[in-house]
């Protein structure tokens, strides 16, 4: 090539990247075509061919574009970060990883290559991994907005609030108008319990862009993890409705990009703090799940239609999947994990999905025992079409509600039957949920109109829950009250289960037994945790008793420490509306009375089943005056304690590894 062509295609060659840099990308492609007309083996024209592409998201394009500058100049970094990035983006994570370790091994501070291969690591649940790569990011550039963005979120998902906070602040210092950064500011202000902030930075993003979906859901649905008052609930409530409103319509759905940023700001929360306010829930629920089935009926219209029974043939097994974040040693694990681990294979298939990242003995179990296990830690809306193909007869979620992943796929036809399970003890709403499968046991007479879906009451307690190891109970690292002069009353709930109409109790109580200590459990927010603090100090105040005296609020324990607390209480003090379940099966492990107050739906109501299932029904009271009197007589008589305890202890037998709900989901799937 004469050296005036050379020229030339220099020159072009920088005009194509001024192109790029001011987003002006047909002109852009219209020169580098014109390059390789003249000179096909141009590599700079192929690279900016392919950023071209990518940046106006045609990836496939982008890769052929770049794989030719690759074979070009195979050594080429900024080549290879920009493959990773495409491959990434096409969802080809094993093939991006590839591209980032190799631009890293030749440039370590590569920033780019290290945030999007923790973004990688991030997605797959990988934090530990992802957080090193973002820290090195930061100490290679404390001003990379998005290292900070991306470090702040890992931040946030381990309850590091403090340290999210300050990363999060800094990067929308840096960039006031990036709305990610100004997203990940509100969420972590939000997480808090810090609402009227977190609105205000939503609000920020609401200027920019009205339509902006994560800050329309961070605006008008954000909601309290722990109420001052009780009058305050009920105008939560009638906000969060009026929010649902204004989320509709402030939604535009009208291009993919919007769709997918709507979905993707739906996958991303719950509206889990509405179901603790002791209320029912069926209306906003029914309204909160048109809002998922708008958005989700948009990105996939071909699978909101009713599927018809595949026909099996004789002998033919039933299909039964089993989709959860919490298949590892969790809550769920112990209350649901059986339904895995003992439904019949003789009858039923059983595909056990595993959407949450950590994989320990209790993950193993499930997978030993189910016919297929599908792990898919980075689970999205490309698994969608995944499950559709495993084609399940019966697709049952044993907790939605708990984690937001599953609302990409909960409004969707997946299944030609679909139940949810009530590990999350709270209706769907949703039109494509068939059953909500729930225990006899637990749920009151009418308790039909509390769901949308049709009520089947399987016998028993809804769980085949694993005998707790009393053995593994170690002393915990807190101060204890002493056993010699104080009575231990121990409420092992979360304290957003705690409502201000019962704080009464405990100063109640403790005028009837005025050695009483009343140990709590603190909330990962420092903010909701004081909310209760302030609460419970008035309570106490009111009735003349400084809370000091009485009340401990524990750190948040390890499950041997936890076990450990539990074993040194002398009665456990259940939560009114929204009782123990699994706190109180621990409980009952180690023979400890505890006093308990059925509430009017299935949530109120575990704990009563849970000690009728025992035949222990002694410290069962029907209002709050008898559970303070029953509290009372609990601390004041040792003997009665030590009775009721052996008692409890007695009845080990049935309320531990007791199949008969699982036989009776055998039953219900048999006769569909």
């Amino acid at each position: 090539m004469s050296e005036n062509l050379e020229d030339v295609v220099d020159n072009a060659l920088q005009v194509a990247g001024g192109f790029v840099n001011l987003g002006q990308y047909d002109e852009a492609k219209e020169v580098c075509e014109k390059i390789l007309h003249l000179k096909p083996d141009s590599m700079r024209a192929h690279f900016i061919l392919g950023c071209v592409y990518q940046a106006v998201g045609a990836f496939s394009d982008a890769r052929i574009a770049l794989r030719k500058a690759e074979l070009l100049d195979p050594e080429n970094i900024d080549v290879k970060a920009s493959l990773g990035l495409v491959s990434q983006c096409l969802g080809q994570l094993e093939e991006a990883m590839a591209y980032y370790l190799k631009v890293l091994e030749v440039q370590p501070d590569h920033g780019d290559a290290l945030i999007n291969l923790g973004v990688i690591y991030q997605g797959a649940g990988e934090r530990s991994e992802a957080r090193k790569l973002y820290q090195r990011a930061v100490e290679l550039d404390s001003s990379s907005v998005p290292a900070l963005i991306n470090l702040g979120a890992v931040y946030v998902e381990e309850l590091d609030y403090e340290g999210a906070e300050a990363l999060l602040r800094k990067a929308c210092e840096l960039e006031p108008d990036s709305i990610q950064a100004l997203n990940g500011f509100a969420l972590c202000l939000k997480n808090q319990g810090r609402l009227e902030e977190a609105r205000a930075v939503s609000s920020k993003v609401l200027e920019q862009d009205p339509h902006q979906a994560h800050a329309l859901f961070g605006l008008h649905l954000c909601l309290p993890v722990l109420h001052e008052d009780e009058p305050s609930i009920d105008v939560v409530r009638v906000n969060y409705a009026q929010g649902l409103q204004k989320v509709r319509e402030g939604l535009a759905l009208d291009s993919a990009e919007r769709v997918l940023e709507a979905a993707d700001a739906m996958g991303s929360t719950t509206n889990f703090c509405l179901h603790y306010q002791g209320r029912n829930d069926l209306e906003l629920q029914i309204e909160y799940a048109k809002l998922c089935e708008t958005i989700m009926g948009t990105v996939f219209p071909q699978f909101m239609e009713p599927i018809a029974l595949r026909e099996r043939k004789s002998g033919e097994k039933t299909r039964v999947g089993f989709i959860s974040s919490y298949w590892r040693h969790h809550s769920i694990f112990k209350t649901h994990g059986a339904f895995v681990t003992h439904l019949c294979s003789d009858d039923f298939e059983v595909h056990a999905i595993h959407i949450g990242s950590h994989c320990d003995a209790s993950s193993e179990a499930i997978a030993h025992s189910a016919a297929k296990f599908h792990h898919w830690p980075d689970f999205g809306l490309h698994h969608v079409e995944m499950l559709r193909r495993l084609e399940l007869d019966v697709l049952i979620y044993p907790d939605y509600g708990m984690e937001p992943r599953l609302q990409l796929i909960a409004p969707l036809r997946l299944a030609p039957v679909q139940c949810n399970m009530g590990g999350h003890p709270v209706t769907s709403g949703l039109g494509n949920m068939d059953y909500f499968l729930s225990s006899d046991l637990m749920e009151p007479q009418g308790a039909e109109d509390h769901y949308s879906e049709k009520l089947i009451r399987l016998p028993g307690l809804m769980s085949a829950y694993p005998k707790p190891d009393a053995t593994q109970a170690k002393q915990p690292p807190i101060d204890l009250p002493s056993k010699d002069s104080r009575v231990s009353y121990l409420c092992l709930q979360s304290l957003y289960k705690l409502l201000p109409n019962f704080d009464d109790i405990y100063p109640a109580i403790a005028k009837v037994v005025p050695q009483a200590h009343f140990g709590f459990i603190k909330e990962s927010s420092e903010a909701v945790t004081s909310v209760f603090r302030i609460r419970i100090e008035k309570a106490f105040a009111k009735h003349g008793l400084d809370a000091d005296d009485y009340v401990s609020i524990y750190p948040r324990l390890s499950q041997d420490s936890f076990y450990g607390l539990a074993a040194s209480a002398d009665v456990i003090l259940d939560s009114f509306l929204w009782s123990g379940n699994n706190s109180s099966m621990e409980a009952c492990a180690f023979g400890k009375p505890i006093v308990t107050c059925g509430g009017p739906m299935m949530r109120g109501r575990h704990t009563l089943a849970i000690l009728q299932r025992a035949d222990v029904m002694t410290t069962v009271a029907k209002d709050m005056a008898q559970y303070v009197d029953l509290a009372g007589k609990l601390g004041t008589d040792p003997g009665l304690r030590e009775e009721i305890g052996n008692r409890i202890r007695d009845s080990h037998g049935v309320l531990f590894d007791n199949a008969e709900s699982v036989r009776g989901l055998e039953s219900f799937l048999k006769n569909l």
